[in-house]
């Protein structure tokens, strides 16, 4: 058991998606939110954050709302810390079906002293799948109040590992966002 939090990002809405809750999206006889819980299940603590919580309660993990609504994936980071039993929580997005509980095991067993530990590809920084320390909450309230929303801006105030993604793992960085980026990720392509 991997003794961190898991947070699953399942708000926003869906604009490119023309509104179609991607966490709801199937991939075979599943969700993708339902894909997410199945990989994660290896953390002590998992948690969903929305902002449509009635959606969730059947998958039987606790649900919050963002409370700085509409800021966008830093709020959904900020809930989800401020929510977590744990100081370090891992965060990932519902948009990504092909990751794996392999590969997210590999990043919650990294120990070492970081605010954030962030994946890489190359030099593409990956700040929705990544591990965030829960004493970060008042630097992102900082951003917020701010006006910055964008996850990276926050990472010139915080401590950050990156971690190479190793090779075998780089396939599994896949977003689906639009409709032809659903249909192509449905044929493989």
């Amino acid at each position: 058991m991997i003794k961190k939090g898991a947070v699953i990002l399942a708000g926003g809405q869906s604009r490119r998606m023309n509104y179609e809750d991607k966490a709801f999206l199937k991939i075979g006889n599943m969700t993708f939110v339902e894909k997410i819980l199945n990989e994660t299940c290896d953390y002590e603590e998992r948690i969903i954050i929305s902002n449509n919580p009635l959606n969730y309660k059947d998958m039987n993990v606790p649900v919050f709302s963002d409370i700085l609504e509409s800021q966008g994936p830093l709020a959904g980071i900020h809930v989800g810390l401020k929510n977590s039993k744990h100081e370090r929580n891992l965060v990932v997005p519902c948009d990504m079906p092909n990751l794996n509980r392999d590969f997210l095991n590999f990043l919650g067993n990294i120990e070492e002293d970081y605010d954030a530990l962030v994946p890489i590809i190359g030099s593409y920084e990956q700040p929705l799948c990544a591990i965030y320390k829960k004493s970060i909450i008042y630097k992102i309230e900082e951003c917020i109040k701010n006006r910055i929303y964008k996850v990276k801006e926050l990472y010139r105030d915080i401590s950050v590992k990156y971690v190479q993604v190793p090779k075998k793992y780089e396939s599994i960085f896949i977003n689906v966002n639009t409709p032809s980026e659903y249909k192509r990720f449905l044929k493989g392509d």
